[in-house]
């Protein structure tokens, strides 16, 4: 686990300068505060920042394959990389470490682009093959590991963060209007898109070659649900239990440390439970609890059950409002706005456990690879609509109103019918909030297309009909690719390695998620009318290892007891009107100053809730006083 950066001038022969390198370097030492290495030949250079994990004493990168003429440096961890390199062996390879990420070198010497097939883990890492005068950058398949490029001139730059491209001067901080109005519909920019019109991301499951050729970007890997199991609920859950043991044993490799990150939910619960079929001496688990009217939170508690049941060594540590006050500094590590409330106790929580693991295991994906999230059920039962005909297509024709909306989107064909919904969002973003301007910047963006071919590429058909499983495959795979990979993914890194903390996710591994895409629907929905069901293989395959009240206790969401929503509207009313009417939102020209009090006060008077986009104005604008006006964090008062 690292941060990594790098440089190649493949169309102009200019030399990499060694400062700029380390520089690249420094500013991401938080990711890596073990060791930092350097490779520099002529036109390229690698850089890394190492936090020791796995082979602490021989581990440093970059690394060499036996000639050195192959370099490789690598943010993250291949899960199976004790497999790969017996088989490596066999064919001849040499090793000189013990490390996990050597065995990406000689993978790439035997099969090229092609071993990517082959790796089952969380990663970005970047290979310079000397011989072929050729730059190799690959992101895993579910994007759990970052990377940013810029290209300009014939010169191409990576790095795990953006702050590292800001240091160099050819790389250009020009907003991206398009990529704005993303994060205003999305709450976060999605891939390829940064804020930043000359940054890109690369998306997960993609890799790119930079040769003398030019720059060639390619997807290697897409989810494909089309080959469904035949069993019983008994040989489903059989099965889950076998992949999940495998999964877990898998995140368990390190050489340090670790923990879990239990939040009293079935996901983290569950990993806690395989995790202790281990020879581990003793669990480290932690939680965070948020204090309401009430006491304590359930889940906080719940967690606190599920630790004593278990045995475990536990700490908690519990949310405070006035911890409002970290926000600028955490908001400074992601680079560009997100709209997440959660990354205030999210980097909480990782700062807490830090102190006393490096590593923890989390239960991030099991909502979207398994149907946790209630909202499944109404989307499962507008599929059911559209599959009835139109006997109630004359409700369409109430446009502009709620239910016309819903039962228009019903009536699409299945491919557009989220898409759609979130069509009429940007519309409805770009006719109020924008200004002028901004709205001429925008001019025909499709700000969905992307899941219109999400769906598709699950394997649904494109016609106008689908069944129940191919639609909620499709939405499945919208979730994880998209919803999970461009929010969830990136908020357990970012947050993690800002306080030198590796995060893994044993639901996300290779094996599993394509064992979620041969499962019946009924194996994950069962029945759209009883939300406390959704996860049915989870829960039933852990029925006698976890109490019921964890399995089936309603879908609440991490935080979900603190009301940020009623801050806003009460404690933090005053700070609302300041933050966004007399700083820098209205001299950025690119709002309507007019409709932006307007929904402060709407939300004041309780009328109608606007929390959700008044925070994401509020965290644009501490992100645009850092990253376009130059303020340092701790200037910035909120």
């Amino acid at each position: 686990m690292c941060g990594i950066v790098g440089i190649y001038n493949f169309g102009n022969g200019r030399s990499v300068a060694e400062d700029i390198l380390r520089q690249m370097c420094s500013v991401i030492r938080h990711r890596g505060p073990d060791d930092e290495g350097l490779y520099l030949k002529q036109n390229a250079g690698l850089g890394m920042r190492r936090l020791a994990i796995i082979d602490l004493k021989t581990g440093n990168q970059p690394m060499r394959n036996e000639d050195g003429t192959v370099w490789v440096v690598c943010n993250g961890e291949i899960y199976n990389f004790q497999e790969l390199r017996a088989e490596m062996e066999s064919k001849g390879h040499k090793f000189y470490t013990d490390s996990d990420i050597e065995v990406i070198l000689h993978l790439y010497e035997e099969y090229g682009t092609q071993c990517l097939q082959f790796l089952n883990g969380m990663f970005a890492f970047a290979v310079w093959d000397e011989r072929r005068k050729q730059l190799f950058i690959a992101r895993d398949r579910i994007g759990q590991k970052p990377l940013v490029w810029a290209e300009k001139d014939g010169s191409f730059y990576f790095a795990s963060e953006m702050k590292s491209l800001f240091c160099i001067p050819e790389v250009e901080r020009e907003i991206d209007h398009e990529a704005l109005h993303k994060y205003f519909v999305y709450n976060y920019v999605p891939a390829p898109f940064t804020v930043f019109k000359r940054i890109r991301k690369l998306e997960p499951a993609h890799y790119i070659l930079i040769s003398e050729k030019g720059v060639k970007t390619e997807k290697y890997w897409h989810c494909d649900y089309r080959k469904k199991m035949k069993g019983s609920i008994e040989d489903y859950c059989g099965m889950y239990r076998e992949i999940l043991e495998k999964s877990v044993k898998r995140h368990l490799v390190s050489d340090v440390p670790l923990g879990v990150m239990l939040s009293g939910g079935i996901d983290s619960s569950t990993i806690l439970a395989v995790m202790s079929k281990f020879d581990i001496p003793k669990i480290s688990t932690f939680s965070i609890g948020f204090q309401t009217p009430g006491g304590l939170d359930p889940e906080f508690l719940r967690a606190r059950r599920i630790a004593e049941m278990f045995k475990t060594k536990h700490y908690e540590t519990v949310f405070k409002q006035e911890d409002l006050s970290l926000f600028p500094g955490i908001l400074n590590f992601y680079d560009e706005p997100i709209n997440i409330f959660a990354i205030i106790y999210i980097h909480q929580i990782a700062k807490f456990i830090r102190e006393n693991v490096k590593v923890a295991l989390a239960g991030n994906g099991g909502d979207e690879l398994f149907g946790g999230y209630t909202g499944y059920n109404n989307i499962l039962k507008m599929a059911r609509l559209h599959n009835m005909g139109r006997p109630f297509s004359f409700l369409t024709r109430s446009h502009g109103t709620k239910i016309g909306r819903f039962f228009s989107a019903a009536f699409l064909p299945p491919y557009k019918r989220r898409a759609e919904g979130f069509r009429l969002s940007a519309e409805r973003l770009a006719g109020s909030l924008y200004s002028g301007e901004f709205r001429e910047k925008i001019n025909n963006t499709d700000t969905a297309g992307i899941l219109e071919e999400l769906f598709l590429e699950s394997g649904a058909p494109e016609g106008p009909r689908v069944t129940d499983e191919e639609y909620m495959d499709g939405v499945f795979y919208q979730d994880l690719m998209f919803y999970h990979t461009f929010g969830h993914t990136l908020i357990p890194d970012i947050s993690g390695m800002a306080n030198s903390l590796e995060t893994r996710a044993p639901f996300l591994d290779n094996e599993f998620i394509e064992f979620s895409a041969s499962l019946p629907l009924s194996a994950k929905i069962p029945d759209v009318s009883k939300p406390s069901l959704n996860k049915y293989v989870m829960k039933k395959a852990m029925e006698g290892i976890l109490p019921d009240e964890i399995l089936y206790a309603p879908k609440m969401g991490f935080g979900f007891s603190i009301d940020w929503t009623d801050w806003l509207r009460n404690i933090w009313r005053e700070k609302v009107k300041d933050i966004l009417l007399k700083r820098s939102l209205g001299r950025s020209g690119l709002f309507n100053m007019d409709y932006v009090s307007r929904i402060i006060e709407e939300h004041a008077r309780g009328g109608k809730n606007n929390a959700n986009l008044l925070w994401g104005l509020i965290t644009f604008e501490i992100w645009y006083e850092m990253s376009v006006e130059g303020k340092k964090p701790g200037d910035i008062i909120i």
